[in-house]
């Protein structure tokens, strides 16, 4: 049975660019902000791509825009095209393929916006700062609920690879979100049950899963591996949608 991973990465709750609120909280209100209606189709078009931007009249300078409460892609006036990172100001004011959120107590800022399933979108940010590890995190909600179809990048450590010795003394290669970062040494062994607080030893990795059938599969420490050039101590390596395989 083919398995999931199950995203352990604490959820986010934005705020409005133009609130004071965190960094990478929650989602922000994209209806306030003024909107290009398209010459065809009777009404605002949704059914377009917030991670690249696309599907809207170029012509008309419509940009993608995520409707976070929506958590969906809706064609929006691209007013002020703001670069990622640039404090920002209104739902349409950064550039295509970004959103303007104010997250974890920080200013709002354009975010990268990414494909929470494929864990992608966060190419471009990760080849800008490679030495630094990016997820796709998802969002809360004003309504409290969590975004399925998309996140923001969010950094969350230093970048590693798990089949070499990269972290500092103290530290090995874990996973966090889906993403594989350094992390302090953990004790679990292989096979063993663990937790964020509770880690495994390198170079196993510590995943929670989810099966085809949505039921959850406890955390426990698997071997890593490379799903190009497999190699397990014992079972077959597996891809689960991680920057590694697992073996089983």
């Amino acid at each position: 049975m083919r398995r999931l991973p199950l995203l352990g990465l604490a959820l986010f709750v934005a705020c409005a660019s133009g609130d004071d609120g965190s960094d990478d909280d929650g989602p922000r209100d994209a209806g306030d902000a003024p909107v290009c209606v398209p010459d065809t189709g009777g009404g605002i078009q949704v059914d377009c791509d917030p991670v690249a931007g696309l599907g809207c009249d170029v012509a008309k300078n419509q940009s993608c825009v995520w409707d976070i409460d929506a958590d969906e892609g809706a064609c929006g006036c691209l007013v002020t095209p703001l670069a990622r990172g640039e404090d920002c100001s209104g739902g349409e004011s950064c550039e295509a393929g970004h959103a303007c959120l104010a997250l974890s107590g920080d200013v709002a800022r354009c975010h990268k916006v990414c494909d929470v399933p494929a864990n992608s979108g966060c190419e471009v940010v990760t080849a800008a700062n490679p030495t630094r590890a990016y997820t796709c995190a998802p969002l809360r909600t004003a309504a409290g609920g969590v975004t399925q179809d998309y996140g923001v990048c969010f950094g969350v450590g230093v970048a590693c690879d798990p089949f070499m010795l990269s972290c500092p003394n103290g530290e090995r290669c874990g996973l966090v979100g889906r993403a594989t970062a350094c992390v302090p040494e953990g004790a679990r062994l292989l096979g063993e049950a663990c937790a964020e607080t509770d880690p495994c030893r390198g170079p196993n990795l510590c995943v929670p899963l989810v099966d085809t059938n949505g039921q959850t599969i406890p955390p426990k420490c698997y071997e890593p591996c490379r799903v190009d050039a497999p190699t397990c101590s014992a079972g077959q390596c597996v891809e689960v949608g991680l920057p590694v395989g697992l073996c089983f």
